[in-house]
């Protein structure tokens, strides 16, 4: 029997010695000696062994890269929605914070019973409710057929009393920009002969309170509107004294 021998790659080796099963040779390859099962050892070199082997692992490579192709175009087809989507969100204030809601990220938010009446500010771990102290008061989303979404919190935990307009924000300095902006509306609105908003002493308040400054025109439109009121009642008295003199006459 030849001592020159041949794995499956075509590598020589010569044989040594037979030892449990294994042989003991010499690879020319790196110049060194090593145990080789006798049954991956060969007379000549298994060229068609081999190139059928290759024949296969290039199907399996050719499969692989179908596969890894199919697998990019889903991811970037899943990047695509998912930025259709993130752009859809935005299009609303209220989801504008919708993963950080769903993560937990919500700090604080800014809340409006009506609005005629100025901004809050309250952290959500003093939104509990009144009748279960561990309980946070229920946050829900409304919406309508028009597309118009609203974050509404409800007086308790359970859904049930009355609850107020919010707008979910994951600083403070959020809550205080967002309210500097509800500021600026309101302002803009109230000195517009058009709009329903009236300019209110409650509002001056408040924005001292923030430290808000805001246009002297607005002091102004609160006294001229108080100045209105006042002569509308003195009117209003005067013909209420008159009916009560005729009255007394007859």
């Amino acid at each position: 029997m030849s001592d020159r021998k041949f794995d499956r790659h075509g590598n020589e080796y010569r044989v040594a010695e037979l030892r449990d099963g294994q042989r003991l040779v010499w690879s020319q390859f790196d110049d060194s000696l090593q145990f080789v099962a006798e049954s991956e050892l060969y007379d000549e070199p298994p060229r068609g062994k081999v190139d059928a082997e290759i024949a296969s692992r290039r199907v399996i490579l050719k499969e692989l890269n179908l596969a890894i192709r199919a697998r990019r175009d889903a991811l970037n087809a899943f990047k695509e929605d998912s930025e259709a989507v993130k752009t859809r969100l935005k299009q609303h204030e209220a989801l504008k914070h919708l993963d950080a809601l769903l993560s937990g990220g919500i700090t604080h938010y800014v809340s409006q019973h009506y609005d005629w009446q100025p901004p809050k500010i309250t952290a959500i771990a003093d939104a509990r409710c009144e009748y279960n102290r561990d309980g946070l008061k229920l946050l829900t989303l409304f919406g309508n057929s028009k597309g118009n979404l609203s974050f509404g919190l409800n007086k308790y935990c359970d859904g049930a009393g009355s609850n107020a307009t919010v707008i979910p924000c994951v600083a403070r300095v959020d809550a205080i920009v967002l309210v500097h902006k509800i500021f600026a509306t309101h302002v803009q609105n109230a000195l517009d002969p058009e709009h329903k908003a009236k300019p209110a002493r409650e509002w001056l308040a408040a924005a001292e309170d923030w430290n808000i400054v805001l246009d002297d025109k607005y002091a102004l439109a609160i006294e001229e509107r108080e100045a209105l009121e006042k002569r509308k009642q003195i009117t209003d008295l005067k013909a209420k004294l008159r009916t009560l003199e005729a009255e007394s006459t007859t």
